[in-house]
C-alpha cells in the first residue's frame, strides 16, 4: 500500500508594480504573482531491473548458442517468480568482435588479432512485490543471469495521487498571495491567469535509492511527486 511520508510546500511571489502613465491612459490593475508547489512522499510499490547473459566463445555460432541456452534458464526462472509476459521487454542485444588487447595495443604491427565473440542480451522486467525483489535477483543469478543491473523503484499509479497534489497547490497559491496581499496593503482580487508547472500528461517516474549488501538486501526508500502551479491575481 502506499503511504504519504510527507508534505512540503513553497512559494514564490512577486508584487506587480503601478507604473506612471501618460495623462488619460487606462491605468493597468497592479497584480501579484505566485508560484505555488505541493509534494508528498510515497513508499514505491514497484521495481523494474535489467537483467541478462553475457557469454564469450571462439566463434560468434558458439557465442549465440551459449547465450541462448542460459537466456532459457533466465526465462524459466522468471516463470516460476511469476513475472508476467507483459513485465519483459528485451532491453539490449549484441554480438562483437574480441580482438587481443596486446595487439591493440601496438597499432604498429599488424591488424589486431580476434580471439573471440561475445553476445550479451538484456531483458527488463518490472518486479511488482518490492519485497520480493532481493529474493528474485536471487533466484535469477542462480538461474545463470550473470549481468544485473539499473535497478529503480518508482510509483505504478502516480497519477492517482496527481489531483490532491493540484488542489493543494492552488489552494497553497491563493493562501500565500492573501498573506502578501494584506502585507502590502492591498486587496486580493481575482484570478487573471492560472497555469500548470507540472509536468503535462502522466508524471516522469521518480526513482528511489537502492542499497545491496552481501546478501543482497534492498531499499527501496521514498519517492517524491509533487504538483505546481503559477497563478496571477488582480489586487485593488
Amino acid at each position: 500500500m502506499l503511504r504519504s511520508v510527507r508534505v512540503s510546500v513553497s512559494v514564490a511571489v512577486v508584487l506587480g508594480m503601478l507604473v506612471a502613465l501618460p495623462a488619460g491612459a487606462e491605468e493597468t490593475p497592479g497584480r501579484i504573482a505566485v508560484s505555488g508547489q505541493s509534494e508528498i512522499q510515497l513508499v514505491p510499490d514497484i521495481a523494474t531491473i535489467s537483467v541478462g547473459v553475457q557469454v564469450q566463445e571462439d566463434t560468434a555460432v558458439a557465442a549465440m548458442a551459449g547465450a541462448s541456452s542460459m537466456l532459457q534458464g533466465v526465462f524459466a526462472a522468471l516463470d516460476e517468480l511469476a513475472i508476467a509476459a507483459e513485465d519483459r521487454r528485451t532491453d539490449s542485444f549484441s554480438l562483437e568482435t574480441v580482438y587481443s588487447r596486446d595487439d591493440m595495443n601496438n597499432p604498429q604491427q599488424r591488424p589486431p588479432a580476434v580471439i573471440g565473440y561475445r553476445v550479451s542480451n538484456m531483458v527488463q522486467i518490472t518486479v511488482r512485490d518490492v519485497d520480493s525483489l532481493g529474493a528474485a535477483v536471487d533466484r535469477l543469478a542462480l538461474a545463470g543471469a550473470n549481468n544485473i543491473n539499473n535497478i529503480s523503484f518508482s510509483v505504478s499509479d502516480p497519477e492517482a495521487h496527481m489531483d490532491d497534489l493540484r488542489a493543494d497547490a492552488v489552494r497553497d497559491a491563493r493562501h500565500r498571495a492573501e498573506i502578501y496581499a494584506e502585507a502590502a496593503g492591498v486587496t486580493l482580487g481575482r484570478v487573471i491567469s492560472l497555469s500548470d508547472g507540472s509536468n503535462v500528461g502522466r508524471p516522469a517516474p521518480m526513482y528511489a535509492r537502492m542499497e545491496m549488501a552481501a546478501d543482497m538486501p534492498m531499499a527501496a526508500g521514498t519517492v517524491p511527486l509533487g504538483s505546481s502551479v503559477e497563478m496571477v491575481f488582480e489586487i485593488e
